[in-house]
């Protein structure tokens, strides 16, 4: 009998560790400070971390991304779960070949997750990170401060650049 977990179905699979391992991680981080917020904070409190710069400020988000409207929670719910099962579905072949690939899924996943635990929970989405960036007109919307976010919103963006990232190296790599 071979002693390889991959082909004796013995153990874990090791193509999903590094997916597990960043998924479990961040999913933690995101709901204990999320809890830390909650415990600590009223609504609209905000405790300055770096002078008005970067702020811990507690909001929920009963939006989308950056605050827009887009749909109803239940909307929001069901995007949420479509787009977790099209990311496990999509990238499940590609587990396993690059570390960027495993790292990017497991982040985007438990930003998703996050998120989605926050809008089962409270029909909103708990955000805290508070940061002041030159006033910027964009699309028409004048922008003074950055949309509050939180561990989940960053980790599905660090998640997408590192798949794009992962993704173009791949790229470059077949084509050489």
């Amino acid at each position: 009998m071979d002693d390889n977990p991959t082909l004796s179905g013995e153990g874990a699979h090791p193509k999903y560790v590094t997916l597990a391992i960043t998924f479990v991680l961040i999913l933690v981080l995101d709901l204990v400070t999320k809890f830390l917020v909650q415990s600590s904070l009223a609504i609209n409190d905000s405790i300055p971390i770096l002078g008005d710069t970067v702020r811990l400020t507690y909001i929920l988000n009963p939006n989308g991304a950056f605050g827009m409207s887009v749909g109803s929670n239940a909307f929001r719910i069901a995007t949420s779960v479509a787009v977790i099962a099209a990311v496990i579905g999509f990238f499940r072949r590609e587990l396993g070949r690059s570390l960027l690939i495993d790292l990017s899924v497991g982040a985007i996943l438990a930003g998703a997750v996050g998120n989605l635990i926050d809008r089962l929970r409270l029909g909103e989405v708990v955000d805290f990170v508070d940061v002041d960036i030159p006033d910027v007109d964009f699309i028409s919307i004048h922008l003074d401060r950055w949309p509050i976010f939180n561990v989940a919103d960053s980790a599905l963006t660090a998640g997408m650049i590192l798949l794009v990232a992962a993704m173009l190296i791949s790229g470059i790599k077949k084509s050489s």
